[in-house]
């Protein structure tokens, strides 16, 4: 069973187009991932913003025209791909179609104010041994009920969960959309109407070199935040490499580097200035 990929991306962002589709091109996966127009909000009723209601309605588009015999991937266009993933995602699947769930986060955020899942998150990737290294292989699946807290940039869908998915999404837009993407995937999982698994570590990151397109998300220096400790855990060389010596640049003396990181994150946030970091009163 193969898998079909689309990545959303809006007409508007024609640099983002480009950069990930070189990205598929260099890992040989644009031949089964292709661009998905992604659509605004168009004025219809909802509880969210038109930015969140357009983000809403291009994936559930995506996965209206999903085809029912394979996994479908579903990549939003500032997402960051492990030189992994056309090597390990099918070996992923492989055993995946007897298992039980109905879709697979290959990545997610993590909050950097909440210590408990990052302390868990490092040790558990400590446990792993270098995830960065190019043999790496030793991959898990998280339950989703307790792990998942919420980013949609990276994820498989089952085909057999499809029809039943579409159904529940049809609900949620026949009453006015009433939170976005990523908060009715959470709905959904906590309610158990859909059995998620999260991939531990990613396969798929965020490009920190795009501010977010979805309004309410906070400015740019927050949403690259996140983005940054979404990538602590991406499964890649070149990015481990990377975060590795902005850790030591900022602790030099650190034999943590990865809690080094988080520190340096932690303090970034608390050092910027109001206009670029939220503020307490908002």
């Amino acid at each position: 069973m193969l898998f079909n990929g689309f990545y959303i991306n809006l007409d508007e962002s024609p640099a983002r187009h480009h950069a990930l589709q070189a990205r598929l091109k260099a890992l040989g996966l644009d031949g089964m991932t292709r661009r998905f127009a992604g659509q605004r909000g168009d004025g219809r009723a909802a509880r969210i913003s038109a930015s969140q209601l357009g983000c809403f309605l291009s994936h559930q588009a995506v996965l209206e025209q999903a085809p029912a015999d394979r996994f479908t991937l579903v990549l939003e266009d500032d997402a960051a791909l492990a030189a992994a993933l056309p090597r390990r995602l099918p070996a992923l699947l492989e055993p995946a179609q007897a298992q039980p769930w109905d879709i697979l986060f290959l990545g997610q955020t993590v909050p950097y104010d909440s210590i408990h899942p990052l302390d868990r998150l490092i040790k558990a990737s400590q446990e792993l041994g270098d995830i960065g290294a190019p043999d790496f292989a030793r991959f898990f699946m998280m339950d989703g009920a307790m792990h998942y807290v919420w980013g949609a940039f990276g994820y498989v869908v089952h085909p057999r969960a499809l029809p039943r998915l579409r159904a529940l999404l049809r609900q949620f837009a026949a009453h006015g959309y009433p939170t976005s993407w990523d908060g009715t995937l959470a709905t959904l999982i906590k309610q158990g109407q859909l059995t998620a698994r999260c991939l531990f570590p990613y396969l798929v990151g965020v490009d920190t070199g795009h501010d977010s397109t979805i309004s309410g998300r906070g400015p740019h220096l927050q949403h690259q935040l996140h983005a940054l400790l979404v990538n602590l855990f991406l499964a890649d060389a070149d990015e481990q490499q990377r975060l590795r010596a902005q850790a030591l640049a900022f602790c030099p003396s650190a034999t943590d580097w990865q809690a080094a990181y988080v520190s340096w994150l932690t303090y970034r946030k608390l050092s910027a200035p109001p206009d670029e970091g939220s503020s307490a009163f908002t």
